[in-house]
């Protein structure tokens, strides 16, 4: 692997960042189910109405262009970590004719590979679509071990944000 402006070394090994396409699809549905047994401490095997229901959705998504995800690659060429962001639309305002916001979603770096940055430059990528995507702004939920990594990225609460999930 050469060295170029999306690959550094971190840790033990060279990782490179790289835009997911149609072909990573199978690959996203599995880091999906990862990052979900891994906040959520499952470790049974998921049913695979739910399996279905993921690869449906990532693939829909994806072909419609609401979904953008982007992969770390280590040095054999295999995932140590992945993101995604879920575009949906909105109204432009007079202080932003952004007509998109991003939801940050399935952040997941490989337990091995923490601390060493793949986390920061997978979200890097995120945000350096911002203009290419038409994005206004960015949201997501976080984990608790997520939290530093956000709030250093310059995230912060937004308190005027209101939820109803029917329960």
């Amino acid at each position: 692997m050469t060295l170029d402006a999306s690959t550094w070394h971190s840790g033990a090994m060279d990782v490179a960042i790289e835009r997911a396409d149609r072909e990573d699809i199978d690959l996203l549905v599995i880091r999906r189910l990862e990052f979900l047994r891994d906040v959520r401490g499952r470790l049974e095997a998921w049913e695979p109405e739910f399996i279905g229901a993921t690869r449906r959705f990532t693939t829909v998504e994806f072909d419609a262009g609401r979904l953008h995800s982007w992969i770390a690659r280590g040095d054999n060429g295999g995932c140590v970590g992945v993101v995604s962001l879920l575009l949906w639309a909105r109204a432009p305002l007079p202080e932003s004719t952004a007509t998109c916001d991003a939801y940050v979603i399935n952040m997941h770096v490989d337990a091995e590979h923490r601390g060493h940055g793949i986390g920061a430059r997978l979200l890097d990528a995120c945000r350096a679509s911002r203009d290419e995507l038409g994005i206004g702004r960015f949201r997501l939920q976080t984990t608790p071990d997520g939290r530093k990594l956000y709030e250093s990225a310059g995230f912060v609460a937004n308190p005027k944000v209101l939820e109803w999930t029917g329960d």
